[in-house]
């Protein structure tokens, strides 16, 4: 009996010991997730500060009771139109914008024509970008609890944050050009640009990314969720919307997809965001850390039949080949051979870089540098935009795919000044690709299909053009695996690097967007022949004032001369600063002079903006 009591006894013992440790190891666990829950709300308290006692609230709801909600927008429609607030609210609970109106609101170019008043992103007229905002009297301003963003916030939507192609497309480099304008070209002010975003996604893998573009911390939609329905969120200053002048492609949402029709950005403007991205990941052009150049290299003096890893000598790192490489799909089933080959053929160090060997700022170190970089059609090949001038990017296709129909990158390295040779190489034999019919739908998989739709896309030879982003045969081309064809890819780079030309100065592209300005002293003279009596007008001006700053190849000039009452007008273009006009010109007839100066056939400068007039005798 006494053993068995024992035995009862250790029994106990140990249980009641292993609850009390389970109670500690909950309570540490509780205490770490309430730490955890005081850091993040710590990482938002400047952002969003809760009025939390009656007399804070009461001064910001006077204020607000007085003054309500302004708006003014710059932009003619909504794909063109950012606005600028003071004190648009958001309402965590309705998930919708308030604008209080008071007899003190202001409203300068809102107008709501179409769908939205504008695109929450750079994708343009995406109709789940769409911003709007609801009416109240600012009299309803009372009946709220108000918390308040004192900072001047952007607020926008990321359009696909967990894909580095949009990250930088239609996040990022849209985003520099926004909080440049918004804040003057003063650096400074737009660092100090609070960030929000409104898309509802979580921060996601690559959030550090935009915790980089200013020095607030981002502000997520989620970090203003709240079941209370009273509860408002005001942004004392805020600029909604996102420009598109850094946009150069549509995705196929409403046709198939391809570069956009008008392309303002070129490679002044890729430059100057590659640098600060740059400075803000904090990368220097200082010589690759051991840490990079250990991770999957090749060198041209490696062991031909080893993959073993080599290092990047210090004297060869401006000599560099980059390959964009895939480990989970869309592989590069001979990459080694490919890697080596390479390695051996142009006498460079070889980089394999991928998402799960390299950090983004460690791809971007080596891209950098690359004298030559290839890899499968996917995300990663956006950072080409990072390569410097005169490389080679080759982008590499599946079986089916048609690269004239798939066209971002090469979009972009057409950019003027980019000065990156581009190259397209696609498998054209069905033996070298392994398909993928059991995938997942989303990453190509057909086993859901029909027999008969499934038989259809394993016999095509080609993806025809489609929309956006389901379509099977697209999905199930675009994720096989391939065997490139090796020798042709080493030709298609060595053809390429032959016929490099001069690198184009970057301050040659500065001075394509520098016109001439108004001529000088025009002036007009009519006259009239001795011989026949017939009217003319003598014409004669200067120069642009700043002419003097640059050196054009070839100056003209354009005249128009109209007839006061006609809606037509003659043209002429001349390289000389005077002339008599006899042609069609009438006696005793008052005519309208315009003069315009233009460098190298394609820089237009302004007319006069003083209209120049001259009445002829006779």
């Amino acid at each position: 009996m006494d053993s068995y009591h024992h035995i009862l006894h250790v029994f106990m013992t140990v249980v009641i010991a292993s609850v009390i440790y389970l109670y500690l190891e909950a309570s540490q666990k509780l205490t770490e997730l309430e730490n955890a829950l005081s850091e993040k709300n710590r990482s938002i308290e400047h952002g969003v500060r809760e009025a939390v006692s009656t007399e804070e609230r009461q001064n910001y709801v006077d204020t607000l009771l007085l003054e309500g909600s302004s708006v003014w927008c710059v932009g003619g429609t909504h794909t063109e139109r950012l606005c600028h607030f003071k004190n648009l609210c958001y309402s965590p609970h309705h998930e919708r914008f308030v604008f209080f109106h008071s007899k003190h609101s202001l409203i300068d170019g809102a107008t709501q024509e179409g769908p939205a008043l504008l695109d929450m992103s750079a994708v343009e007229d995406h109709n789940t970008q769409y911003f709007n905002y609801d009416d109240f009297p600012v009299a309803a301003a009372g009946q709220f609890n108000i918390s308040v963003i004192e900072e001047h916030c952007l607020i926008m939507n990321r359009f696909k944050p967990d894909n580095l192609m949009h990250i930088f497309h239609d996040d990022l480099l849209p985003l520099y050009h926004t909080l440049r304008t918004i804040s003057h070209f003063n650096m400074a002010a737009m660092e100090r640009i609070r960030l929000v975003f409104m898309e509802g996604r979580d921060a996601g893998e690559f959030q550090y990314i935009y915790d980089k573009i200013t020095n607030h911390k981002p502000l997520l939609k989620m970090d203003f969720q709240n079941s209370l329905q009273d509860n408002l969120v005001c942004f004392q200053a805020a600029t909604v919307g996102i420009s598109k002048q850094t946009t150069w492609y549509q995705y196929g949402f409403k046709e198939p997809q391809g570069p956009l029709p008008h392309v303002e950005i070129n490679a002044l403007e890729i430059t100057q965001f590659t640098a600060f991205m740059k400075r803000r990941l904090g990368i220097s052009d200082g010589p690759l850390s051991e840490k990079i150049i250990e991770k999957q290299t090749y060198g041209a003096d490696s062991d031909k039949t080893s993959s073993e890893e080599q290092y990047i000598k210090q004297s060869d790192q401006q000599n560099i080949i980059v390959i964009f490489s895939r480990k989970q799909n869309r592989l590069i089933l001979n990459e080694v051979e490919l890697s080596l080959s390479l390695a051996e053929k142009f006498n460079m160090q070889v980089i394999s870089v991928s998402m799960e060997t390299h950090t983004l700022s460690e791809m971007i170190v080596v891209v950098s540098r690359a004298k030559i970089a290839v890899g499968i059609h996917g995300s990663l090949l956006i950072l080409s935009m990072f390569l410097p001038p005169q490389s080679v990017l080759v982008e590499l296709f599946p079986f089916a795919i048609n690269p004239d129909n798939y066209t971002p990158y090469k979009t972009l390295a057409n950019l003027k000044g980019m000065k990156i040779t581009y190259k397209a190489w696609r498998n054209t034999y069905i033996n070298n690709t392994v398909t993928h019919p059991d995938y997942p739908e989303d990453l190509g998989g057909i086993w859901h299909l029909s027999k008969e739709k499934q038989q259809e896309i394993l016999t095509s030879s080609e993806v025809a053009p489609h929309l956006c982003c389901s379509d099977p045969e697209w999905l199930f081309r675009i994720y096989q695996d391939t065997v490139v064809d090796v020798p042709v890819i080493v030709e298609l780079i060595k053809t390429s690097l032959e016929a490099h030309g001069a690198v184009e100065n970057i301050d040659d592209l500065n001075e394509d967007r520098i016109l001439p300005a108004q001529v000088e002293k025009l002036a007009c003279l009519p006259f009239e022949e001795s011989t026949n009596g017939k009217a003319g007008l003598w014409l004669s001006w200067q120069p642009p004032w700043n002419i003097q700053f640059f050196d054009p190849r070839e100056i003209e000039y354009e005249v128009w001369i109209q007839e006061k009452g006609s809606e037509d007008y003659a043209a002429y273009k001349m390289k000389k600063r005077s002339h008599q006009f006899r042609d069609k010109i009438k006696p005793q007839t008052m005519y309208y002079i315009w003069v315009r100066c233009i460098f190298d056939h394609t820089k237009v400068g302004p007319m006069n903006s003083a209209v120049v007039s001259c009445q002829t005798t006779g």
